[in-house]
């Protein structure tokens, strides 16, 4: 975008991006979704800056879209930079740290670095948020159930849903 356009239309163009990429995403063409996303993600880090929560939710955007065209890592890697931001901004018990951190789980038990998984989702067993604790146990069940242990995944996912039950 040219430095030349006024920060009100900056932000509109950040809209409109933002905008494009939900629509591409409901219609399932990922790479116009990402390109998008990608635009946004670009205008929110040039005038918010690489820790802002905005930039971080921009970030989450374009690690779902890795997801969606089964690009785990590149999917990791973003998650682990949201985390991060997470992190120098000191927020590690909300949201959007959690769901970065259970994206990172998820995208390293698709790339079958099974330990990083379960290191990442055994932080959140003690978590106060009941929804987040059933997160948790339930990417330990798959885990679990990609090592054929079922049993140890049942008793996991019937947890998961315990935790679910009494949060709702």
């Amino acid at each position: 975008i040219n430095e030349n356009i006024s920060d009100k239309s900056k932000t509109s163009f950040a809209r409109v991006y933002s905008a494009l990429g939900f629509f591409y995403s409901l219609i399932k063409s990922y790479d116009k979704t990402e390109k998008y996303f990608s635009k946004y993600s670009m205008i929110v880090k040039n005038e918010l800056g690489e820790d802002s929560l905005a930039y971080a939710s921009s970030l989450s955007a374009l690690a779902s879209v890795s997801g969606y065209k089964n690009d785990f890592a590149r999917a990791f890697e973003l998650s682990e930079e949201v985390a991060n931001i997470y992190i120098k901004l000191g927020d590690t018990s909300g949201m959007g740290y959690v769901s970065a951190s259970m994206n990172m789980a998820q995208n390293s038990l698709l790339l079958g670095n099974i330990e990083k998984a379960k290191n990442i989702s055994e932080k959140f067993l003690n978590h106060p948020d009941k929804s987040i604790r059933a997160q948790a146990l339930a990417i330990l069940a798959m885990i679990n159930a990609s090592l054929n242990n079922f049993y140890a995944a049942e008793s996991q996912y019937e947890a998961a849903l315990q935790l679910l039950k009494e949060y709702m």
